[in-house]
């Protein structure tokens, strides 16, 4: 059958100038649904997220997909779009209503899929994606990453209670787009059971977790690695000041550095570490953001950080095989609270413990084991214990954790995960269920 991927904001390692980026969760499914025998086109942008810059190709029509194996790829099309700088702001939201515009316009002089598979956010994208497909009776799955619109009404509402305003902020052209969406999709699949109530209690959308709404963890094939590229990575990490097999308890934080996150806090505790156990750990940041200029200045003269920069997969592999804690500091927000994210499943394939401040979701999957270690969000000295604890009791904390393997096996392995979503879609595809519009009048 013919299926459309839609997601912007991925890496495309189908694209020959990416393929040594992480496939992610849309790059996953568009691989498996083409392995599996399908015709995908896989719908992004022509602007790269990650890097913010345009991508070296030809945009609004079909570049076939490249792959290393030579095996089948999916199509892709890379929609023209403005571009951004910044995560959240004004011309993010006109890049993203450009690309709805676009899709608009394309998605009709297509040969029609038979089944859509649209991640929410971007919001215009799913919302052109349901238009299109309630025209042509087609069914459309909405895959829930974030919760949008309500983290812009968090953002906004920040520096509206710093003058003493407490408001709560909607905006209706978010508020019918996204009621639309979730209402007259035929399936909604999310990230996590929290992710997927939240579309039922902000949108109104029953929910049935029997046949037509479903949770599939983010998800990763285990990186195997052989013993040249053991070697290799081994050699390239001590290139950056990393020794692998030296007998330190090492820490991990791999992901974007920015100060939307409670990194602050984290890099407060790295700078007061007692002296006398510095030699016994070592922190690696792992990524880009706003606040690496404070951790180079940081790494130049503090001995157990490390920065490593932006690391590919088969690097980020080794270290973590090699490390006992990922660190996960994030905002203790409803957003965070209501997801798994990605480095969850990063640090359960290395069987690490995770200190986190999370709560929500992640406490409940975790829940009876001693993979969470839990830290009070913006508390340095509470932090800053938990890191002597740990460092002095290397015996403990140099274990690989049993648990965080077995929830991996459990819940992450894009083997069994995504296998079960791609016969999730192709279920929907065969068997198309009526849209579910109890509230929304048009």
């Amino acid at each position: 059958m013919r299926i459309w991927v839609l997601k912007t904001g991925e890496p495309v390692p189908f694209l020959l100038a990416e393929k040594s980026d992480r496939m992610l969760r849309a790059g996953i499914m568009a691989g498996l649904l083409t392995e599996r025998g399908h015709d995908v086109t896989w719908w992004t942008s022509q602007f790269s997220h990650q890097h913010k810059k345009f991508r070296d190709t030809v945009s609004d029509s079909i570049v076939h997909g490249y792959r290393e194996d030579g095996e089948a790829a999916p199509d892709l099309i890379f929609l023209s779009s403005l571009g951004y700088r910044k995560h959240i702001s004004i011309r993010r939201l006109r890049d993203h209503a450009g690309l709805a515009r676009k899709f608009r316009k394309m998605a009709p002089l297509m040969p029609r899929p038979d089944v859509v598979l649209a991640a929410y956010p971007t919001i215009e994208l799913c919302a052109a994606a349901i238009e299109f497909c309630e025209e042509n009776g087609i069914p459309c799955i909405i895959d829930i990453r974030d919760l949008w619109p309500d983290i812009i009404y968090a953002r906004l509402a920040k520096p509206l209670r710093r003058f003493g305003l407490q408001r709560t902020i909607r905006f209706p052209y978010y508020e019918r787009m996204a009621t639309e969406i979730f209402q007259k999709a035929q399936a909604v699949t999310g990230l996590s059971r929290g992710m997927v109530n939240w579309c039922a209690d902000r949108f109104d959308r029953p929910l049935d977790f029997q046949v037509r709404d479903r949770v599939f963890f983010q998800s990763k094939f285990p990186c195997w690695l052989n013993q040249g590229q053991i070697d290799a990575e081994r050699t390239r990490w001590l290139e950056r000041g990393v020794d692998l097999l030296a007998p330190k308890t090492r820490f991990v934080w791999s992901g974007s550095l920015v100060e939307e996150t409670d990194g602050a806090t984290l890099l407060d505790v790295l700078e007061q570490i007692p002296d006398n156990l510095r030699k016994s750990i070592e922190i690696v940041l792992c990524g880009t953001g706003s606040l690496v200029p404070r951790i180079k200045e940081m790494a130049t003269r503090l001995e157990h950080v490390v920065y490593a920069g932006w690391v590919d997969e088969l690097a980020l592999t080794n270290l973590l095989e090699h490390s006992h804690v990922g660190l996960l500091c994030y905002l203790d927000r409803f957003d965070f609270q209501n997801s798994i994210p990605n480095k969850v499943t990063d640090y359960c394939n290395g069987s690490m413990r995770i200190l986190t401040n999370l709560t929500g979701e992640i406490a409940r999957l975790t829940e009876g084991t001693d993979i969470r270690i839990l830290y009070p969000t913006g508390n340095v000295a509470a932090l800053l214990d938990i890191f002597i604890e740990i460092a002095r009791r290397p015996d403990q904390y140099r274990k690989k954790s049993k648990a965080s393997h077995d929830l991996f096996v459990r819940c992450f392995n894009a083997a069994n995960v995504l296998t079960a979503f791609a016969e999730h879609i192709e279920l929907v595809a065969v068997s198309p269920l009526c849209p579910v519009k109890p509230n929304f009048e048009g």
